[in-house]
């Protein structure tokens, strides 16, 4: 009886419970979040489909499409002025590089942006997630920058986007 409490209470054991827990939760989020594909095509073929629900072609995009698009319902409410005025003036600069990339059907510029404010959150989550399954432990110092980084690799994305469409595998 010892030997299975020990067991149960070691470490080992309540960290392979906590990261089955996180995993399932992450399902039912993911399964939450996500529109059923089944149902979106039977919706398509009884002419009932929304323009905001069309599934995505670039898998990027279609897996974080709950989130940035509430987060753009968002921005207009809760952003200062001074955000509002610095998208209203990346406006056109978004719009061109979409269209360069050919992904404008995809994403307009407003959401772009708000795509860029969904990384900063998800990449630092991903971070202190993969690394605490790897066993380090990152420094709060550092939530910043990798924020940031976060932030600016749908930059980086949508630069690259045109060289490697180009590119024959």
């Amino acid at each position: 009886m010892s030997q299975l409490l020990n067991i149960l209470f070691s470490s080992v054991f309540l960290k392979i419970i906590l990261f089955a827990m996180s995993f399932v939760a992450v399902i039912m989020l993911v399964y939450y979040l996500f529109p059923d594909e089944d149902q979106l095509a039977a919706q398509k073929r009884l002419g009932m489909e929304e323009d905001r629900i069309r599934p995505k072609n670039i898998a990027l995009l279609r897996w974080f499409y709950p989130i940035y698009t509430n987060i753009n319902a968002l921005i207009p409410q809760y952003a200062p002025e001074k955000t509002l005025k610095w998208i209203e003036n990346k406006k056109p600069y978004y719009q061109q590089r979409l269209i360069v990339a050919n992904v404008r059907g995809e994403i307009g510029p407003e959401e772009f942006v708000a795509f860029k404010v969904c990384m900063a959150i998800v990449v630092p989550i991903l971070f202190f997630y993969f690394g605490g399954a790897l066993g380090y432990s990152i420094s709060p110092f550092y939530i910043p920058l990798i924020m940031v980084l976060g932030f600016f690799s749908a930059d980086i994305w949508l630069r690259k986007k045109p060289f490697f469409a180009r590119r024959p595998f």
